[in-house]
């Protein structure tokens, strides 16, 4: 889970960073990286070495049939399904306080994935300590949105500016006739 805790999101930096064409990294200009389940296989791809590494050195037994279900239904809810919505997300973004937004809200998965335990597979309910954990998840997430959405003193143009029509989060832009 360590592991996994830093290399998911690096990995999704990494793609995103090469579709941007950001930071060193060559830009990918490539119809497959506009579709988030490609990201999905590609990033799957990409960790095979890996799994083929960890399986050699660790030897383990095969596994049950209830783990190869519990396997098979996290991979498609979390590894397919949440990932290409995330993917999509992240695709979105152009500038880094958008990209920020996306990554935070990412948190909420563990709430998610908590509650989804304990009433699909059965898990014990969680214990102080971990509800604890969600209420601050929680309020992160909703100070998150609630300076997201607070109007900044700058929202508003400078005399002889104005804001073209798209988000209220973009800059404003100052368009002046020349020799003013």
């Amino acid at each position: 889970m360590l592991i996994a805790a830093f290399c998911y999101p690096t990995g999704n930096q990494l793609v995103w960073e090469a579709q941007q064409g950001r930071r060193l990294r060559p830009r990918i200009q490539d119809d497959c990286l506009d579709n988030p389940f490609n990201k999905v296989l590609l990033m799957s791809l990409g960790s095979l070495p890996f799994w083929g590494v960890l399986i050699a050195a660790a030897s383990p037994p095969p596994p049950s049939a209830g783990q190869l279900v519990n396997t098979a239904l996290v991979a498609l809810f979390s590894g397919v399904a949440a990932t290409s919505l995330f993917l999509y997300a992240r695709s979105l973004a152009r500038r880094a306080s958008e990209l920020a937004a996306v990554d935070a809200t990412q948190s909420s998965e563990v709430v998610f994935a908590m509650f989804g335990e304990v009433l699909i597979l059965g898990a014990p309910w969680p214990t102080a300590a971990a509800l604890a954990g969600v209420v601050v998840v929680m309020v992160g997430l909703g100070l998150k949105a609630a300076l997201r959405s607070r109007p900044r003193s700058n929202d508003s143009p400078p005399p002889g500016c104005r804001r073209p029509p798209v988000r209220p989060s973009d800059r404003i832009f100052c368009i002046r006739a020349p020799g003013f």
